[in-house]
C-alpha cells in the first residue's frame, strides 16, 4: 500500500526543498542546481504578478462591507419568525415596532405581491446614537472587522423569505486585505515523490513537478480569509437563523 500525504504537506515539504537549495547557492550537485533554478524562476513570475495586480496610481482600495444572505422556505416561515424575534427581541418588545408581528403574518399569508423591511441592527461593541432606536443587539463575539450589520428582511416569492445581513466593516478589514494584496507570492509546487530524485544514466536528477500561478496563491490566501471572516458572522447568527444555506 502506497501511502500518499495529504497536498498541503507535500506543499510545504516542497517549499522546504526550495527553500534549502536557495539559502546555500554554494552546493551545485544537480539537483541542488535544479531547485535553485526553480526558485528562481518562481521569483521571477512572483514579482511580475506583483507588477500587473498593483492599483492604478492614486488610487486607494477600501473593504466596506460584505452581503451575507439566508433562504427560509414555506414551510419554515414560523422558524424564520421565531429566529428573528430572538435575535432582535426589540421587534416585539417596543412599541415603535409593534406592528411587525401583524405586518409578518399578513406577508407569511399572502399569495402574491414581494416586500421589503428593514428589521434591526447587530453590532460587536458600541452602538451608534441612531441605530438606538431601531431594534438592535450587541453580539461580542463578532469578528473584530465587524463593526455594524443591517439586518433585512425581503419577501421575494410567495413562498420564499430571504434574510440579508449587510456587513459593515472596520478600517481593519482594508488594511489586513491591502496587507494581502501587498504581498508577493510564490507558486505553489508539488514533486511528484516525495524525495524528488531519480536516476538517469549514471547521475542522479530532479523528478517531475506540477505548480500554481503566483496569482493563484493570492487568491486562495484572500479567499481564505473571506471565508473565515463569513464563516465567524455566521458562527454567531446560526443559534437564531438557520435557514436552508446554514443548514
Amino acid at each position: 500500500m502506497k501511502l500518499r500525504l495529504p497536498e498541503h504537506i507535500r506543499a510545504r515539504i516542497a517549499e522546504k526543498y526550495l527553500d534549502w537549495a536557495e539559502a546555500f547557492p554554494g552546493f551545485n550537485l544537480g539537483p541542488a542546481r535544479s531547485l535553485r533554478i526553480i526558485r528562481e524562476h518562481h521569483r521571477s513570475r512572483s514579482e511580475d504578478a506583483f507588477t500587473r495586480s498593483r492599483a492604478p496610481n492614486q488610487t486607494t482600495l477600501k473593504f466596506s462591507s460584505i452581503r451575507l444572505f439566508e433562504v427560509f422556505h414555506l414551510e419554515n416561515f414560523d422558524q424564520l419568525y421565531d429566529g428573528l424575534v430572538k435575535l432582535l427581541p426589540g421587534l416585539t418588545e417596543s412599541p415603535v415596532h409593534k406592528r411587525f408581528v401583524s405586518e409578518f403574518d399578513h406577508q407569511s399569508r399572502s399569495l402574491s405581491g414581494t416586500s421589503w423591511q428593514k428589521v434591526g441592527y447587530l453590532t460587536r461593541d458600541r452602538m451608534p446614537f441612531l441605530v438606538g432606536l431601531d431594534a438592535h443587539r450587541k453580539i461580542p463575539d463578532l469578528p473584530e472587522d465587524v463593526w455594524l450589520i443591517e439586518v433585512d428582511l425581503h419577501r421575494i416569492l410567495p413562498s420564499i423569505f430571504a434574510v440579508t445581513l449587510d456587513v459593515l466593516l472596520t478600517d481593519s478589514a482594508t488594511e489586513r486585505l491591502v496587507e494581502m494584496q501587498s504581498r508577493r507570492y510564490l507558486p505553489r509546487i508539488l514533486f511528484h515523490r516525495i524525495i524528488p530524485l531519480k536516476r538517469l544514466g549514471q547521475g542522479i536528477h530532479l523528478g517531475g513537478h506540477s505548480e500554481s500561478n503566483p496569482e493563484d496563491e493570492m487568491k486562495r490566501v484572500i479567499s481564505g480569509w473571506l471565508d473565515k471572516l463569513r464563516s465567524e458572522v455566521e458562527r454567531c447568527i446560526k443559534p437564531y437563523l438557520n435557514g436552508y444555506f446554514m443548514n
